[in-house]
């Protein structure tokens, strides 16, 4: 497998690098890698995996710079996006998403020693000699790591065995144990208690809405396939006839059903009747509403009596509009 990497000289390209078998199960894409680079060792991110490169001889990775990927795919796709749009290298982009501190040449990560049990036949002998070949305190070491899945940090075995450095060493002197240094990630949240959020409590207006939006929607997943092609019709006929924005912004329910179609045709209608009533000759629109008020104006030209009224069907907030109606429907309105 060849790795790409871009590394810490802008020069806008990816180069290829082949992986050690040591370390191929522990590079991905986003780790920081030490790379030799000419005649000097340069820092460099993986971004990419090859099966195989254009070029004959590749030199390996040297090492790998933290035991956790810096960068993840949606990270680096961005730093992509970045280079492209802005006309900068890769590597620019990458150092850009990173925190100040990782960019630092001269800033490293905490150190900590790490103390593992050697998995090698000579330091399986040496434990099962037992307490002719071990101290007391050595077992008691070995023990201890045995609890703890084979390895932990020196500072906390000392701590949990209640001894010195001193018999550690010693194991690893005989080949039982490793003593080796890692890189200390802190987690800053490892002894915080994070609780989940609990839901809020709505108001009761908000509570009232979020029950209605629920039968809406209820109401419309009952909807056959027919009625929902209808209801989209009656969308699109109420945009066409009053325009988008009205449906859009609040003024037309962007699910209005039937009904509502037909009521705001008729109060256009009423609009229309009542604008040119008072021209000379104008007659009456087509339609239902229009022949049954041009019968009412009849009567009304005949003098007889007529007593005009508003009812409330509730739902629609027409109240703004009762007083206007009244005052202009009457006999010099409609006749």
């Amino acid at each position: 497998m060849i790795a790409k990497v871009v590394v810490d000289v802008s020069l806008d390209r990816e180069f290829d690098y082949s992986i050690p078998e040591d370390l191929s199960a522990k590079i991905k894409i986003g780790s920081r890698v030490s790379v030799p680079f000419g005649r000097r060792k340069a820092t460099g991110y993986v971004v990419a995996f090859s099966p195989e490169s254009q070029y004959k001889t590749l030199k390996p990775i040297d090492t790998l710079i933290g035991d956790k990927p810096y960068i993840d795919d949606t990270t680096l796709t961005l730093c992509r996006w970045m280079s492209g749009y802005y006309c900068a290298s890769l590597e620019q982009c990458i150092r850009t998403v990173l925190p100040g501190a990782v960019r630092s040449k001269h800033r490293k990560f905490k150190q900590l020693r790490w103390v593992r049990v050697n998995q090698k036949a000579e330091s399986r002998k040496l434990k099962k000699k037992g307490e002719n070949a071990l101290t007391a305190q050595q077992q008691r070491v070995l023990s201890i790591l045995d609890e703890n899945d084979g390895e932990m940090p020196l500072h906390e075995l000392m701590k949990a065995a209640d001894i010195s450095e001193s018999p550690i060493k010693t194991l690893a002197k005989h080949g039982a144990i490793t003593i080796e240094t890692r890189d200390d990630i802190r987690d800053p949240l490892k002894h915080y208690n994070v609780l989940p959020t609990a839901p809020l409590d709505l108001m009761p207006e908000q509570a009232e809405a979020l029950e209605k939006v629920k039968a809406e929607m209820e109401r419309l997943e009952k909807l056959s396939p027919a009625e929902r092609k209808k209801a989209e019709r009656d969308r699109l006929k109420a945009e066409k006839k009053f325009g988008k924005s009205a449906v859009t912004s609040g003024e037309l329910s962007p699910m209005i059903n039937r009904a509502g179609v037909s009521t705001v045709e008729k109060v256009s209608q009423l609009n229309e009747i009542l604008g040119s009533a008072r021209k000379k000759g104008s007659g009456y629109p087509k339609g239902r509403l229009p022949d049954q008020l041009a019968n009412i104006a009849k009567i009304i030209k005949a003098g007889k009596p007529v007593e005009i009224s508003a009812v409330d069907y509730g739902g629609w907030d027409h109240h703004s509009y009762e007083g206007s109606i009244r005052a202009d429907a009457g006999p010099q309105g409609l006749a």
